[in-house]
């Protein structure tokens, strides 16, 4: 499983799947939107010498995710090939 590290407008830090964190976010009150878009960033991989960063910024028509774009920088730790028969 995937988790980062969500920290709101405040400062507080919360554990999140960042490829759900921008809906649940908003929806939760954590993550508010200045206008139409919002933005924040996801952090993990800091305690094992693998920082990774992540900035998304969610686009809300209606008050609800319409898209999502991400962005940042992370180390690749495993890379290869699963093959289904």
């Amino acid at each position: 499983m995937l988790c980062a590290a969500l920290r709101d407008s405040r400062g507080s830090r919360h554990r999140i799947r960042p490829c759900r964190a921008p809906g649940l976010a908003l929806n939760a009150g954590l993550l508010t939107a200045t206008g139409n878009v919002a933005r924040f960033q996801a952090e993990q991989g800091d305690f094992l010498g693998r920082p990774g960063r992540l900035t998304l910024e969610l686009h809300v028509v209606n008050g609800q995710p319409a898209r999502v774009r991400v962005g940042g920088q992370a180390v690749t730790v495993l890379a290869g090939t699963i093959r289904i028969p």
